[in-house]
């Protein structure tokens, strides 16, 4: 009822005025924020001249559609040299992402990634609104995408909502971004997560890593907190907080040889892991030494197999039985004892020459990399690692969950994953990839036809974006890319073009983007949209335009999100 009386006073008051023209009038109701009147005084005087201020009233008036057929025909609305149509471009993206008119499911993610690839401010309000839908999947993609803003309205929402979320994988996703922003707030929440009794396992150890994360400068006294906690968890946060030091003393070695007699082989374990790898920088005392020994004849494989890993490293050369384990029932106990054989050197990587030929693939796959890695029998782990390639239905994963310092290449775990599509198939590409980085490393000839061979035989926007962070992570890869631009089959064409596109290195793809368009998939047209947003190329700006007219709100949805990026670029 007061806002009816204000507006109604407001009105009245700009009618007491007179003005010179009728643009002063229309700019005076656009002020006060009152577009509908606005609206109707430009469609009176029925003047061209007031068409982008028509279009960014409609805009933001949320009539979309009524913007779109205004706009048809008007190729002066791309000089971006006038400001104007900057502000109508502008206006009628954002109009589309943050008020689509189908409100489905799909709908709804692309609308909240297209404002979250914006970078711009507006996307954090986005974030905040979803953040309490009933929809835990745009709830989940809003807590991940919040810890790239340093929004304080938005931290307070994540600290309120991450205590009253019920469902896993948001509440994961929900401390994940809070640790990743250094939120100290949420610290004492974090404890009792640890400390209780009801929290699953997975939760805990998101947990942990958000300690870690806020905590990259913590003194050593705030750590002793942790090490003489009663909690295994809190035990395994002070070794990891430890190990993130740049210097290491003898100090901090005396306040993690006491875990080495813990009740927990968890702990155990980090403490075993924190002493070999401190190993070549400090000498360890006889009590230490004898402890180790001990602690080698253990029942736990984990506990045994760390313990030979710190003895190899504290004598500098290997324990033999170390090679027990190679064979042994566990793959996960196989795979680690090989990647910890490859850390203790060259000699090390001896033991591995053996190995390249055991019946278990993920055990050849792992010692052919470890032996790359130390630049011993090359051809021949290079052609073990090309024959483990050539299986096209094996699935397979890069693992680190024993401790994050330890990668190595297993079968794959995953199942499904609630928010990402064909999410095994993903870890699958990104694990093959690695290993073709592997041999690039010795032999750049061979990428050009590994990664085709990889793409002829898995759905390529499965894997186009990790190529663009090989690319990111080694330019060398950069001119085997741009020679599959031209491959004659599309799906090898589209991949190599949107790795180009997503690193932004090859603003002339555009074209080839474009092109390319009109003879893929629906799914495929939405990833070569995002490509030509992360391109920033304003020379599309016209294909996108064309693009928002389509009746699909998807397509609109993403090709709004790269409009807005080109005219941000």
């Amino acid at each position: 009822m007061n806002k009816y009386f204000l507006s109604i006073g407001i009105s009245c008051l700009i009618g007491n005025f007179s003005y010179s023209t009728p643009v002063d009038k229309i700019i005076a109701y656009y002020q006060i924020q009152d577009f509908e009147g606005a609206l109707k005084l430009i469609e009176k005087e029925n003047d061209s001249t007031y068409q982008n201020l028509k279009l960014e009233i409609l805009s933001k008036l949320g009539m979309t559609q009524a913007a779109l057929e205004e706009m048809k025909g008007n190729k002066d609305l791309f000089d971006l040299r006038k400001k104007e149509n900057f502000l109508s471009l502008e206006s009628l993206a954002w109009s589309i992402l943050l008020n689509p008119k189908n409100q489905s499911e799909n709908v709804q993610v692309a609308a909240l990634i297209g404002a979250y690839l914006t970078r711009d401010a507006k996307a954090a309000l986005l974030l905040k609104k979803n953040l309490y839908s009933t929809n835990a999947r745009l709830r989940s993609l809003s807590a991940s995408f919040a810890s790239q803003y340093q929004d304080p309205f938005l931290k307070e929402a994540l600290l309120k909502k991450v205590k009253e979320e019920k469902n896993t994988e948001v509440k994961k996703e929900l401390i994940s971004s809070l640790g990743k922003m250094k939120v100290k707030e949420i610290v004492p929440y974090l404890e009792e997560i640890l400390l209780s009794h009801s929290q699953p396992d997975e939760i805990k150890a998101q947990a942990l890593m958000a300690f870690v994360e806020i905590f990259e400068a913590i003194n050593l006294k705030q750590i002793q907190f942790f090490l003489k906690g009663e909690r295994a968890h809190f035990k395994i946060i002070g070794v990891r907080l430890l190990l993130g030091y740049e210097k290491i003393t003898l100090e901090m070695l005396k306040e993690v040889e006491p875990l080495l007699k813990d009740s927990s082989p968890e702990v155990i374990q980090e403490a075993l892991i924190f002493i070999g790898l401190l190993a070549n920088e400090m000498e360890m005392s006889k009590e230490i030494i004898d402890q180790i020994n001990h602690l080698v004849e253990s029942n736990f494989p984990y506990v045994s197999l760390c313990a030979l890993f710190a003895k190899s490293r504290i004598e500098k050369k290997p324990d033999f039985r170390i090679k027990n384990y190679f064979s042994h029932p566990f793959e996960e106990v196989r795979n680690l004892s090989i990647v910890l054989t490859a850390c203790l050197g060259p000699q090390g990587a001896e033991v591995l020459k053996e190995l390249i030929f055991h019946k278990d693939p993920y055990v050849r796959i792992n010692a052919a990399i470890g032996l790359l890695t130390h630049g011993i029998d090359i051809k021949k782990a290079i052609l073990i690692l090309e024959n483990e390639l050539q299986d096209p239905h094996r699935l397979m994963m890069i693992d680190s969950t024993f401790h994050p310092n330890f990668q190595y290449i297993s079968s794959s775990k995953a199942r499904h994953h609630p928010f990402i599509f064909a999410f095994p198939k993903v870890l699958d590409g990104m694990a093959r990839l690695k290993i073709i980085e592997k041999i690039a490393i010795y032999d750049r000839k061979k990428i050009k036809d590994s990664i085709k061979k990889l793409l002829s035989e898995k759905e390529a926007v499965l894997v186009f974006y990790t190529l663009s962070l090989i690319l990111q992570e080694d330019l060398e890869n950069f001119e085997e890319m741009k020679e599959l631009i031209k491959d004659s089959n599309p799906s090898i064409a589209m991949a190599a073009t949107l790795a180009l596109a997503f690193i932004g290195k090859e603003e002339d793809i555009g074209q080839n983007l474009i092109k390319l368009f009109d003879e893929v998939t629906f799914e495929e047209k939405l990833h070569i949209l995002e490509a030509i947003g992360a391109l920033g190329n304003k020379e599309m700006i016209p294909f996108l335009v064309s693009i928002l007219q389509k009746p699909f709100s998807s397509l609109q949805i993403v090709a709004a999100s790269a409009l807005i990026q080109c005219l941000y670029h």
